[in-house]
């Protein structure tokens, strides 16, 4: 099976289930809880760290460039990578 194929059988599911739990999730909060939201600092730190954790994925995937996969698969090709984020982290995703 072609390998880039069989990435699309995991990512369409699973982004159709995150998608799934942030409807729930809303639909919950705003419904069921009857919550109005209120932005604050602790709110403002929390979206810092994930722009700042979005930033590293980013930049884990351009430095993997063609090795990149959202699933695990080995190449024969495969090759450690030990340039940008990898030289100062393993699993920076």
């Amino acid at each position: 099976m072609n390998t880039i194929r069989a990435d699309w059988y995991f990512i369409i599911p699973s982004t159709l289930i995150w998608i799934a739990a942030l409807v729930v999730t809303a639909w919950d909060f705003l419904y069921r809880q009857q919550a109005i939201y209120r932005f604050s600092l602790l709110s403002l730190a929390g979206a810092v760290l994930l722009v700042m954790g979005l930033s590293l994925r980013l930049v884990a995937r351009r430095t993997l460039r063609q090795h990149f996969s959202y699933g695990l698969r080995l190449l024969d090709h495969h090759q450690l990578i030990t340039h940008g984020i990898y030289r100062h982290i393993r699993h920076p995703a």
